[in-house]
């Protein structure tokens, strides 16, 4: 029996902030987000999650790039109430089939928001293994995609509140997830603009041709100096 578990959890004890922040590593990008917390809180084991950040950590220099851990993803209404650092902002894509382009601070390289058709408009998804986030800390709700991670070791136990499937193998999980993460869409402020609205004034999403799948280093460095 699949859990009807939320996918979210607040931290007792939290200061509340009265927005989300999320910013580059350097400081010189910001996006400002109406929502105070995640309105969903997960952790994924795909690929293309994975591969976002393992991307932009090598493309920064990093000589550690693979996630030992799934990363978490915290999605918020779609309303961005500031944003400072536009001119440093560019949008990419894993490989020509990628469903989920990604926006990008090319100062330091910090991944700062993703989006998917299936997100309906209605949610921007931020990778905190990518980027600095201020919000008000959350528990993850369950972990999903799991089947992706085949890397020895496995990743840690899951600390949230409901261990979860990979939905691609269990319809009825699959149902049960549809419903639990709900994309319709809430009121905004009148002066916020969506995440769509900033990415129609950054161009198309540049095509990296990653292969999916490939988490080791040299493959991701030698795509980047040829990039």
């Amino acid at each position: 029996q699949v859990p009807m578990a939320p996918l979210q959890a607040p931290l007792a004890r939290a200061e509340k902030p009265r927005m989300t922040s999320v910013a580059c590593r350097c400081g010189k990008v910001t996006l400002g987000l109406e929502s105070p917390r995640p309105r969903f809180h997960m952790e994924c084991g795909c690929h293309d999650c994975r591969q976002k950040v393992e991307w932009a950590a090598a493309c920064s220099g990093s000589t550690s790039t693979r996630l030992a851990a799934p990363p978490d993803l915290l999605y918020f209404k779609n309303s961005i109430t500031s944003v400072v650092g536009e001119e440093y902002l560019k949008l990419f894509r894993l490989r020509s089939d990628g469903r989920s382009p990604f926006c990008v601070a090319v100062c330091c390289h910090s991944v700062l928001a993703v989006d998917n058709v299936g997100y309906c408009g209605s949610v921007i998804m931020v990778l905190p293994q990518g980027c600095n986030v201020q919000t008000e800390p959350t528990l993850p709700g369950v972990r999903i995609f799991m089947k992706d991670w085949i890397e020895l070791p496995g990743p840690p136990a899951f600390t949230g509140t409901s261990l979860f499937f990979d939905e691609r193998d269990d319809p009825e999980s699959a149902a049960v997830f549809s419903n639990l993460f709900d994309t319709s869409a809430e009121p905004c402020l009148p002066e916020s603009q969506t995440l769509q609205q900033l990415w129609q004034r950054l161009g198309e999403p540049l095509n990296l041709g990653l292969k999916e799948g490939q988490h080791d280093l040299e493959h991701i460095e030698a795509l980047v100096v040829g990039s």
